[in-house]
């Protein structure tokens, strides 16, 4: 998996999973909790490569704005990425900055 494909799937679960838990602190039995889908343009990615075997323990950061599938700009997002093993799993930290509406944060792998 890309370090892109990574980014963009820890946006979409990672936004999926906190839309559920705060509509769950809060929810009426008849509330439903919504996902939200975000696409990252990549355009401020920066590599830093160690030079270990499988490429562990490489970092990527990046900073891009974050649309809508329709390209409506939401906010910008920034974060990094580190290569954990060689089967491409990545730890990443992020956080998204939404445009007069606040911020949501967060990591994993």
């Amino acid at each position: 998996m890309s370090y892109q494909i990574a980014k963009v799937r820890l946006s979409q679960i990672t936004f999926a999973t906190i839309g559920a838990i705060a509509l769950a602190g809060c929810a009426t039995p008849s509330a439903s909790a919504e996902t939200m889908t975000v696409y990252n343009l990549s355009s401020d990615d920066t590599f830093i490569q160690f030079g270990q075997p499988n490429g562990i323990g490489d970092k990527i950061i990046w900073r891009s704005a974050v649309e809508t599938e329709a390209g409506e700009v939401l906010g910008i997002g920034s974060g990094h990425c580190v290569k954990l093993d060689a089967a491409d799993n990545y730890f990443c930290s992020f956080l998204v900055e939404f445009d007069d509406r606040g911020s949501i944060a967060g990591h994993g792998i």
